[in-house]
C-alpha cells in the first residue's frame, strides 16, 4: 500500500488553482470512524453481556486499525492511548 503525504502548503496550492467549486465542502463534517475490530455475536450472547465482559475480536490489538469516513475507507492508523482517552495517528491514506 503506497503512502501519500500531504502538506499543508500542497493544500492551499490546490486551493488557490481554481478548486473553488471545493470551497462550500470544506467546513462539511463528517463522522471519521476508527475500527479496532469486530465479533459476531448471537442475540443470546449480547443479552448476557454485563458490565465488565470482555468481547474477544477478529484481529490482534498490534498492527494499524481501518479508517473510513463516510463509509469509504481512507486509510490506515495506529491506535494511541493518552492520559484522556485514546486517539488514532493515520499512518496511510489510501
Amino acid at each position: 500500500m503506497a503512502k501519500t503525504t500531504i502538506s499543508d502548503d500542497d493544500i492551499e496550492q490546490v486551493l488557490r488553482e481554481g478548486t473553488a467549486e471545493l470551497s462550500a465542502f470544506l467546513d462539511v463534517d463528517y463522522l471519521v470512524d476508527v475500527q479496532l475490530g469486530s465479533a459476531r455475536m448471537t442475540v443470546n450472547q449480547l443479552l448476557r453481556l454485563s458490565p465488565g465482559d470482555v468481547v474477544s475480536l477478529d484481529r490482534a490489538s498490534s498492527g494499524y486499525v481501518g479508517v473510513t469516513v463516510a463509509g469509504v475507507r481512507i486509510g490506515e492508523a495506529e491506535v494511541l492511548v493518552r492520559k484522556r482517552g485514546s486517539a488514532a495517528r493515520l499512518i496511510n491514506i489510501i
